[in-house]
């Protein structure tokens, strides 16, 4: 009988309980894999934990932790993560919000794609936005026709968390660092993939693994709630800038040859030369938007 691969599934809650059974049931149908779930709750106000230990009394395959103090989303995905840093027990791991619906095929169709280009690979792909019936929104993620650039990473995050598969390899890579108050898990991990020896990134312009769930509660995501508001106000402080310069200071020693002098430009962006330098040798799908943040000191 063929080995499946195993796959761990880290999903981060809080009061998610309007849509979480939905979510909780794609990922336990997904196929060909042998999957594992693993619920960390930020300390939910509603009843998303006792939904989720419900799964756990029924499938052994399903774990629930609860945070002892809130960590918000970027850190209860990376924390969660690094508590398996030193566990070689899985395959793949993954990503997963608590409010979409996966199709039954995502998760092997983002391994098979991580088996084309080799180890050490982060994958992620493009969305197919709904509302909160499931129904089609009529737009995806991104242009289906998109190719990736090198540079897009340094001017604009493209990978969605709840896409995120990679590999055990790259699961090692990213624990050798434990990054301080940076935004953004996902982003964190399309930097070391994109730009650190030995990593490989793969984008999937394929939008039919997952149905991204739009609603007025959304933290991150297309809908322009007073909540997202207020989150990108709060986040106003923590720049691309730093991202960058934790990168740097942490990665430092293992970013490609050929990106060391834009990542030591970037991380030095109160010199005016640098900026000059940059603005003329990053070419992007995102060019001019980044232009227009290094113009503004808003990168």
């Amino acid at each position: 009988m063929k080995k499946l691969p195993k796959v761990l599934v880290i999903m981060s809650t809080y009061n998610g309980e309007k849509f979480l059974k939905e979510q909780i049931d794609s990922i336990l149908a997904q196929k060909d894999i042998d999957v594992y779930l693993h619920i960390f709750d930020d300390l939910s106000k509603d009843s998303t934990v006792e939904i989720a230990k419900e799964y756990e009394k029924k499938n052994k395959n399903v774990k629930v932790h609860i945070n002892e103090k809130n960590k918000n989303f970027t850190y209860n995905f990376l924390d969660a993560l690094f508590s398996f840093k030193d566990n070689q027990e899985y395959d793949y791991y993954a990503f997963a919000d608590q409010d979409d619906f996966w199709l039954d095929t995502k998760l092997i169709s983002a391994i098979n794609k991580i088996k084309e280009v080799g180890k050490c690979t982060l994958y992620s792909a493009n969305l197919k936005i709904v509302d909160q019936n499931l129904e089609y929104a009529g737009n995806n993620m991104m242009d289906t026709k998109y190719v990736n650039k090198h540079y897009d990473i340094i001017c604009k995050n493209i990978v969605t968390g709840c896409t995120a598969v990679f590999d055990n390899d790259f699961k090692n890579l990213v624990t050798k660092h434990y990054p301080e108050n940076i935004y953004l898990h996902d982003y964190w991990l399309a930097l070391i993939a994109n730009y650190t020896k030995d990593a490989h990134f793969v984008y999937d312009t394929c939008p039919d693994y997952i149905l991204y769930r739009q609603h007025g509660t959304n933290l991150i995501g297309e809908n322009k709630s007073y909540i997202k508001k207020a989150f990108k106000k709060k986040q106003k402080e923590k720049t691309t800038k730093h991202l960058i310069e934790v990168f740097v200071d942490l990665f430092g020693d293992v970013i490609k040859n050929e990106d060391a002098l834009v990542f030591k430009k970037l991380s030095n962006l109160n010199k005016f030369k640098n900026k000059f330098v940059l603005f003329f040798k990053i070419k992007s799908n995102y060019s001019k938007i980044f232009k227009i943040k290094l113009l503004l000191n808003k990168y």
